[in-house]
């Protein structure tokens, strides 16, 4: 992250600098460094809410998980729940079928998480749906083993599937 944070830096590129700490957030958040993953996702949702977000809107739907996913390591579940209300639509109509399911694995945690047991596994579903043809198996392991309880709901549905995350995680 260093050296694109270097190269954004030697062809003044505002769009890639953000994108590069975009990154950095997100790696923050996977070591557990919540107030540096949190200190972005603060600068983050202000510039989009003062319309002054450097990233490109392709780049800007790709933070908006990572937002996601702050907000719920943060305890904040009905405003991830929000964010993640609020991306889906983008997501779907932009044919991005990873952040679709991953968005809908988030979804799922953060509904766990309010004791909405029909909205977890449904999210679940959907994102299992989306994510097996494709293989996807980050969507879930990034998620840690607090997925497993809910793998295990809905195991009977996707069951060669899901051995294959458990194995992953």
């Amino acid at each position: 992250l260093g050296l694109a944070q270097a190269t954004a830096v030697q062809f003044q590129s505002a769009s890639m600098s953000a994108q590069v700490v975009m990154h950095q957030a997100r790696h923050e958040l996977a070591w557990g460094n919540l107030t540096a993953a949190g200190a972005w996702a603060d600068v983050y949702t202000r510039q989009r809410a003062e319309g002054v977000c450097p990233l490109t809107p392709l780049s800007a739907q790709t933070a908006d998980l990572p937002l996601a996913r702050i907000r719920l390591a943060q305890g904040e579940l009905v405003l991830a729940s929000n964010w993640l209300h609020e991306f889906l639509p983008q997501f779907e109509a932009a044919g991005r079928i990873r952040l679709v399911a991953e968005a809908n694995v988030v979804q799922a945690l953060a509904w766990s998480g309010q004791k909405q047991e029909a909205a977890v596994q449904k999210a679940l579903i959907r994102a299992l749906a989306l994510a097996q043809p494709e293989g996807y198996i980050r969507v879930f392991v990034e998620n840690g083993p607090i997925l497993i309880p809910l793998l295990n709901q809905v195991r009977h549905l996707f069951p060669d599937y899901i051995s294959q995350l458990l194995n992953a995680l």
